[in-house]
Formats: C-alpha cells, structure tokens, sequence
C-alpha cells in the first residue's frame, strides 16, 4: 500500500520496447517461485496471482508515471 520506485534503464535492455516485455515476463516467472518458496503455494499459483495483479493495474492504474528530471533523464 506505498509507492513503487522503479528505474528503467533503457540503454542495456535495447531500442525496442518488446525487449522489456520480455524481461517483465521473466521477473513475473522468477517472482512466482520465489514466492511459492517463501509461502508454500505451486509456481503456476504464484503466477496465476501475478498476472492477475497485472491485469488488475493495466485496468485500472492506480499509479501515473512521474520523469525524474525536466527532460525525463536520469541526472
């Protein structure tokens, strides 16, 4: 129930937005066992979870991304 601080770093990651889609999912599966390992439900539970959390904020967004500095870059 607080703020999120998160920090994209666009550089390693590459020109195409799809490639930090491809990362995201690998966060959501590494999320899901760590998960399952610290509360005892299955990975595809944990998942299940995550994604519905996902779909949850894509719905309805409860955070609006804020620049860190006047011309979005980090200083």
């Amino acid at each position: 129930n607080g703020p999120v601080t998160c920090l994209i770093d666009t550089q390693p990651i590459g020109a195409d937005p799809f490639a930090l889609g491809i990362a995201l999912v690998d966060c959501v599966r590494h999320g899901a066992k760590a998960y399952a390992h610290a509360t005892g439900i299955t990975e595809a539970e944990a998942e299940e979870r995550i994604w519905d959390g996902l779909d949850a904020e894509r719905a309805s967004p409860t955070d609006v991304p804020t620049d860190l500095s006047n011309n979005g870059t980090l200083n």
